[in-house]
């Protein structure tokens, strides 16, 4: 039994799935897990609290929600702020968050983490890993992303220029 990977639209009736078996006492903890290299954490995070908020309406007291991350704290790439108040809010819905780690494997009631952990999880939920997709005659690193620098020009490449999701360089 794999992590459920959500990507969008398409993946809604697993999340109600999900949801139906946490109502019924078969799923009692979550894991919410971030893999190295997905570039958009944000509907992970949306999940989570989503989840959160389901339990807390439905009063569903035996249930443990956790959120794992490779960020040194939740949504990072906010800045200090904005972290520190989404940190706050996921501790307000009591979801534990488990920062400077991702997932490795899924196993019967346990997700693998490095450094070197487990997790006890009935279901892991994760959104898939960022890759690009690579163009012909365009340099691109290991995951298809541009190569550009921080003005955006394409490494090795004359007057061509790249900016957003297709672009190795961070946000």
């Amino acid at each position: 039994n794999g992590a459920l990977a959500f990507r969008g639209e398409e993946d809604i009736a697993a999340i109600q799935e999900l949801l139906e078996s946490i109502s019924a006492g078969a799923v009692k903890r979550v894991v919410f897990a971030l893999p190295r290299g997905a570039s958009w954490a944000l509907p992970l995070y949306e999940l989570a609290l989503l989840t959160a908020d389901y339990i807390a309406r439905n009063r569903l007291t035996a249930v443990s929600l956790h959120l794992v991350t490779p960020e040194e704290r939740p949504l990072a790439q906010f800045g200090g702020d904005a972290s520190a108040a989404v940190a706050q809010l996921l501790d307000d819905c009591h979801i534990a968050v488990h920062t400077g780690a991702y997932p490795v494997a899924v196993y019967p009631n346990q997700l693998m983490l490095i450094p070197h952990a487990t997790l006890p999880a009935d279901r892991v939920v994760c959104i898939p890993a960022a890759r690009g997709v690579p163009i012909p005659g365009l340099p691109h690193d290991q995951d298809g992303f541009l190569t550009s620098d921080q003005l955006g020009q394409v490494r090795g490449v004359q007057d061509v220029y790249a900016a957003g999701d297709i672009t190795a360089y961070p946000i």
